[in-house]
């Protein structure tokens, strides 16, 4: 994203960008040098947003994804707990199988 500063009276343009957790910072002109950069810097604004909008996608149908996956394993974890009590065992504290004392 590019940025104008105006500093003694005279307009400079830095242009930022994050760099991991850090925001770095590049002289890239005056103002009266940066008319045409400024086209490329909305065009390359243009190709960010639509890269960000496709990762957030692809996020959110694995979100749905694992959703739906961890719904599944805890049906089938309770389908295999009735199965197993239903021969008399159980799993202490999620543990090895045991037979029940009395059963």
């Amino acid at each position: 994203m590019m940025r104008v500063e105006e500093r003694g009276g005279r307009l400079y343009v830095y242009e930022a960008r994050r760099e991991g957790h850090r925001v770095v910072r590049r002289y890239v002109g005056t103002a009266d040098q940066v008319g045409a950069l400024a086209e490329l810097d909305v065009a390359e604004n243009q190709e960010d947003l639509a890269r960000r909008r496709e990762q957030r996608m692809l996020f959110e149908a694995t979100q749905e994804q694992e959703a739906d996956d961890a719904a599944q394993l805890a049906q089938l974890d309770r389908l295999i707990a009735e199965g197993l009590e239903g021969l008399g065992l159980h799993r202490p504290k999620r543990g090895q199988l045991r037979r029940r004392r009395h059963a």
